[in-house]
């Protein structure tokens, strides 16, 4: 055990690689305070009580490098997100390959790069798939858009029957 001592405490600082250990991660995006933003956020406390045990809801204000570690010790990584505001009210899904570009060195990463991070530091790249909804507003305040809010809904309809047929259901 490799250990470093601050004051009277000793932390262990032994790094583990994770290793994966199978089912999904479902990690929503955005930011609750600017209206439609937090889409992905709604989405997650609508499907959260109705997970396999398998399935980890993860909620981040933005994607960043240190997801990498968790991202890795998953089979499958669902990103769940907004879309900049369109005419569109769908919810598009679809799967990502890791960026073949250079992952830029910022505190912010796309999903492709953050997939493309957990290859090349642990040897892993789950499958990933981008849940992109539908959005109206992203101005300052708490509540979402009609076409945000039947997004949402339709969303969780999407990811909860994704998730029950890799779980043969």
């Amino acid at each position: 055990m490799s250990s470093v001592s601050f004051g009277a405490t000793e932390f262990d600082t032994t790094c583990e690689e994770p290793s994966p250990c199978g089912g999904s991660l479902i990690v929503t995006i955005g930011n609750e305070l600017r209206s439609d933003d937090g889409i992905g956020h709604v989405v997650g406390r609508l499907i959260a009580d109705a997970l396999p045990e398998d399935c980890t809801l993860m909620p981040t204000h933005q994607l960043l490098p240190d997801l990498a570690a968790d991202i890795a010790r998953y089979d499958r990584v669902i990103f769940v997100d907004a879309r900049l505001p369109d005419d569109d009210p769908e919810v598009h899904v679809y799967t990502i390959e890791p960026a073949s570009e250079d992952t830029p060195l910022g505190h912010a990463v796309s999903p492709a790069h953050l997939i493309a991070m957990t290859h090349a530091l642990y040897d892993h790249a789950p499958l990933a798939v981008v849940m992109s909804l539908p959005t109206a507003s992203f101005d300052y305040g708490f509540e979402l858009s009609p076409i945000a809010r039947r997004g949402a809904h339709r969303a969780a309809e999407l990811l909860l029957r994704m998730i029950s047929k890799e779980y043969g259901g």
